[in-house]
């Protein structure tokens, strides 16, 4: 089984941002954070083979520029990784 996981946002697109007890976080970062132990956890499993979309990209805009740099045709799944903001959420939504 191929699995790929996207992290959405970066590529300076930041996505949902909220502070927290005075701790501002980033929905690029924290999605980045998650795809690293969702492909550490999903690695060990038998003939499953997890691949991370360039976290140093923003594959929406890849997509939309005719950019995307992989052949999504060779996975299984595809996983795409979003948080939403909440508590102090600096964009006021």
């Amino acid at each position: 089984m191929r699995i790929l996981i996207i992290c959405g946002h970066g590529a300076e697109d930041n996505g949902a941002t909220a502070k927290i007890k005075g701790r501002t976080y980033k929905e690029a970062t924290e999605t980045r954070v998650m795809g690293k132990k969702l492909q550490k956890q999903l690695q060990k499993y038998k003939n499953v083979t997890v691949d991370m979309y360039p976290t140093n990209r923003n594959a929406y805009e890849d997509i939309k520029n005719g950019k995307r740099q992989v052949n999504f045709a060779l996975y299984d799944y595809i996983i795409e990784l979003h948080f939403n903001a909440c508590v102090g959420d600096l964009k006021g939504n």
